[in-house]
């Protein structure tokens, strides 16, 4: 059988001249960067490797904005980032990546006006450039007339130019290393809030994650979402073990750098970790229920953003567009058993930023604003290997070939009990025909 593996480019190695940055950065710099970004910068630790990502993206259901391998779906969710993050949670509602002029943005960078920038007019700045101006301690000296900030201020603007440049090639990453502008106002929302709110970058991350699997599937040539979050969130799920069922009482530790690799070293005895990418697309699929880890050890939270109240969807709002958002397809991951979900037509909160434009986001905040969390008492007794109803899996056919009516929509609900019935109600006919012929035989 032949496998055509999507080919695209990512973030195949961390930039010398990022990591030596970080690297020279004193201390309390450092421990500034990681209040704002939490475990995240350990990312420049993390080996990346674009095999297992490109097989993966074969089975990216843009429909139902999951991994489907076989009967198996999987999707990251939003408590798996932030765990893997560090970062907390408390926000009143979506981060929004309002863009600048270039005028503007040279302003927050401490930049004299510069027309020869043309690159700025579409919205991105090479990080060279930056680098250049802010990456060295002689920087001021050199380029001096080009700023419009004492040293002193140069100084404390450091850490904030130094997160958009992080930001912008490690998380939401564009070819050519270069640095969307939309970046700026987003660092600083992290880092000063508004009116006195704080806000997360954990939304944004999952939702330019899937719009990146969205676009290489249909042959885009970059990977623009963190394809080293998504490699290890993939391989986190891909072994299995024996824990603890009680959740950890202990402060963050860094998953990224400390927990992960420990536990990737024993991934050899728990699965033949393929090769090359035409392996991993074997792997993928003949991927079964003990060949995965459907809850995380370290979930941070025994609460669950399963929906929104009027929908049983969210909006998420990205850098460069918006995406839905459907955890109520893969609760197995929160440690609760998979009923038959109540679905909605999604494909339409998919549109990439036009301009200053941001289209539905009133109306993704309205949905965030409105999430319904669901509580520890819906966890089941092995939360590591919760289960599905007895129905699911022919509900899961049924709905891949496009043969399941959804039901009307109740508040809050999360069973469809009509499209349950359907099922039911079908294969109950099935064995009442195939009885009667054998009958007849």
């Amino acid at each position: 059988m032949r496998h055509e593996v999507p080919r695209f480019s990512m973030v195949r190695s961390i930039s010398p001249l990022l990591l030596g940055w970080w690297e020279n950065l004193s201390p309390s710099d450092k421990n500034h960067v990681k209040i704002i970004l939490g475990n995240l910068p350990s990312l420049l630790d993390i080996q990346p490797n674009n095999v297992p990502i490109e097989a993966a993206t074969m089975f990216w259901d843009e429909k139902r904005v999951v991994f489907r391998f076989g009967n198996i779906k999987m999707t990251s969710l939003l408590e798996e980032i932030r765990g893997f993050a560090g970062l907390p949670w408390d926000n009143p509602g979506l981060l929004v990546p309002e863009n600048r002029t270039y005028r503007r943005f040279l302003k927050m960078m401490g930049l004299r006006r510069n027309d020869e920038l043309v690159c700025l007019k579409k919205s991105y700045i090479h990080f060279d450039f930056l680098y250049e101006r802010y990456g060295h301690n002689t920087s001021y000296r050199i380029y001096h007339d080009e700023f419009a900030i004492t040293s002193l201020d140069w100084t404390h603007r450091r850490v904030f130019v130094f997160i958009v440049c992080f930001l912008g090639m490690i998380v939401f990453p564009i070819q050519g290393d270069r640095i969307h502008t939309r970046l700026a106002m987003v660092t600083k929302t992290l880092m000063e809030g508004i009116e006195g709110q704080t806000y997360t970058i954990v939304p944004m991350i999952v939702a330019e994650k899937y719009r990146a699997l969205d676009c290489c599937k249909k042959g885009f040539r970059h990977f623009e979402g963190c394809n080293l979050l998504l490699k290890i969130w993939l391989l986190e799920h891909l072994q299995r073990g024996q824990y603890h069922q009680e959740f950890p009482q202990r402060p963050w530790n860094d998953h990224i750098t400390f927990h992960h690799p420990k536990r990737m070293t024993f991934i050899p005895y728990k699965f033949a970790q393929p090769e090359n990418s035409v392996d991993w697309v074997l792997f993928f699929s003949n991927l079964t229920d003990d060949k995965v880890h459907w809850m995380f050890e370290w979930f941070p939270t025994s609460e669950f953003i399963i929906r929104s109240r009027d929908v049983p969807h969210l909006v998420l709002i990205g850098l460069r567009g918006i995406y839905p958002y459907a955890p109520i397809r893969v609760t197995r991951q929160a440690g609760r058993k998979q009923v038959i979900p109540r679905v909605s037509k999604m494909v339409h909160y998919k549109p990439d930023f036009q301009g200053g434009a941001i289209p539905f986001k009133c109306e993704a905040q309205y949905m965030w604003h409105l999430k319904i969390i669901v509580e520890k008492d819906s966890i089941e007794p092995d939360r590591y290997y919760a289960s599905h109803v007895y129905f699911y899996l022919s509900w899961l056919d049924d709905d891949v070939a496009g043969e399941v009516e959804p039901g009307i929509d109740r508040e809050n609900r999360v069973i469809d009990d009509a499209a349950e019935a359907q099922v039911k109600y079908k294969r109950l006919r099935k064995r009442i025909l195939e009885s009667e012929a054998r009958h007849l035989e």
